[in-house]
C-alpha cells in the first residue's frame, strides 16, 4: 500500500498516520454491498499481518450472511478467512 510512496522517498506507515482500522470498520459497517467491495478492495492491499488485525471482524461480517451480503461478497470474506487461518 505504501509502495507508490517509497518510490517517491517518502516514509509513511499508514497504520499509524491514518486511521485504518476505523476505515475498514465503517466500510463493512454500512451495510452497504458496494462500501463493502471496496473496503475488501483497499484491505487487499494491506500486508499479511495487517490483515491479522482484521480477523474476527471480517469473520464477524461473514456470519451476517443473507442480511446484507451478496453471494460474490460471501465468497470473498470466505476466501480471505480461510487466508487468515492458514497464517495463524
Amino acid at each position: 500500500m505504501n509502495e507508490p510512496l517509497k518510490v517517491m522517498d517518502i516514509n509513511v506507515d499508514i497504520f499509524q498516520d491514518f486511521p485504518v482500522t476505523e476505515v475498514v470498520r465503517a466500510g463493512l459497517d454500512t451495510q452497504s454491498e458496494y462500501r463493502a467491495t471496496l473496503t475488501m478492495d483497499w484491505y487487499n492491499d494491506f500486508q499479511s499481518n495487517d490483515k491479522l488485525n482484521f480477523q474476527e471482524y471480517i469473520s464477524a461480517v461473514y456470519k451476517q450472511k443473507g442480511s446484507w451480503i451478496n453471494q460474490k461478497l460471501y465468497h470473498r470474506l470466505k476466501k480471505e478467512i480461510n487466508a487468515l487461518n492458514r497464517l495463524t
